[in-house]
């Protein structure tokens, strides 16, 4: 079942704003209120699934890290999503950024 172990997840871009045709490093970090989050992120542009899932990488004690190269979006701006998926042991979370594309 589920435990009560909260999560809170940050999510960044670069470079923000790109040019057209340029690729962009998403980087999702997720810190467990205890101990350090395994399981997944799913990456999505504009309600769409673009990667994933990706495999969480622990960086520290309690934050693990996912990452997603983003190409070919078009101009204009665009809602970035990281949704963690959670695990047995976490709840999952959710952050996001607007992606400016020149």
């Amino acid at each position: 079942g589920w435990k009560n172990r909260t999560t809170s997840a940050t999510l960044s871009a670069s470079p923000n704003p790109s040019a057209l045709g340029t690729t962009v490093t998403l980087t999702a970090n997720i810190t467990g209120s205890s101990g350090t989050p395994a399981g997944a992120v799913l990456f999505m542009v504009n309600g769409q699934v673009v990667g994933g899932p990706v495999t969480l990488t622990a960086i520290s004690g309690s934050t693990a890290r996912a990452t997603f190269e983003l190409s070919g979006l078009p101009g204009g701006r665009h809602l970035v999503t990281a949704t963690y998926l959670g695990s047995s042991n976490y709840k999952g979370s959710t952050a996001s950024v607007t992606q400016t594309v020149n």
